[in-house]
């Protein structure tokens, strides 16, 4: 048994460091009324259907691991943060990180 430990703790520690992450991202910037999600340009009115489909597959553990990456450039309007913010709560979806990003020229994804 004492031979066993170190490897039962070498891969539990493997498995938590190597853990799908779930979650997904969502990418607004000041000088567009259009939104990304997951790299793919899209309506604020898509992001309950694109949570849908991105949690369908998951389950129940998986899913209260799921978050969405919430990320804006400097100077975006209180109006689209509110209107991403209402459609996140339509879709149930409460688990939220907030990114400020201050440079636009950089790829965010």
């Amino acid at each position: 048994m004492k031979k066993l430990l170190p490897f039962v703790i070498f891969l539990l520690l493997f498995s938590c460091a190597f853990e799908e992450p779930y979650f997904m991202t969502i990418y607004a910037n000041s000088s567009s009324d259009k939104i990304q999600i997951d790299g793919n340009f899209a309506r604020i009115s898509d992001i309950s259907a694109a949570i849908q489909m991105k949690t369908r597959s998951l389950d129940s553990v998986q899913k209260s691991k799921f978050f969405v990456k919430l990320k804006f450039e400097k100077g975006i309007t209180s109006g689209m943060v509110s209107d991403i913010k209402h459609e996140l709560r339509k879709a149930n979806c409460l688990n939220v990180r907030y990114y400020l990003l201050e440079d636009s020229n950089k790829n965010h994804y």
